[in-house]
């Protein structure tokens, strides 16, 4: 079934489903500097809520968790195309890194937390979160 949104296909890799052959391949690479120790561990398909002045306003589902060695944390997430919903949600996830949310304090420790976004294709652009 097609979706309006993208033409990607569902690809397996690993016992695992990924939304596109882009996210596959990521997972592939992940799997490869895991082997290689240059990190930890990571994970897939986390889902994180997203909390907005002390209440949860909705869900971000995450790519890819990677584990460092040096006991960081990075939130890594593979995108194809970039729909406005997609973009509140990851404006909404990097103000709560970059305020350190106690919600993520308790889910990844106190640990460094750094976001990552891999874009498939680079035409397309996120603008810079400003405080106000």
């Amino acid at each position: 079934m097609k979706n309006k949104w993208t033409i990607a296909q569902k690809q397996v890799y690993n016992n695992h489903r990924y939304d596109s052959r882009f996210e596959a391949k990521e997972a592939m690479d992940l799997d490869l500097l895991k082997r290689a120790n240059e990190i930890k561990d990571w994970e897939t398909q986390v889902s994180l809520d997203l909390i907005c002045n002390g209440y949860k306003v909705g869900t971000y589902r995450m790519d890819f968790v990677v584990y460092h060695n040096d006991g960081s944390v990075e939130l890594r997430e593979t995108k194809g195309l970039a729909t406005q919903l997609w973009k509140y949600k990851w404006k909404i996830l990097e103000t709560m890194v970059k305020n350190r949310l106690e919600y993520l304090m308790d889910k990844f420790g106190d640990n460094e937390i750094k976001m990552t976004l891999i874009k498939q294709r680079d035409n397309w652009s996120m603008h810079k979160i400003k405080k106000v």
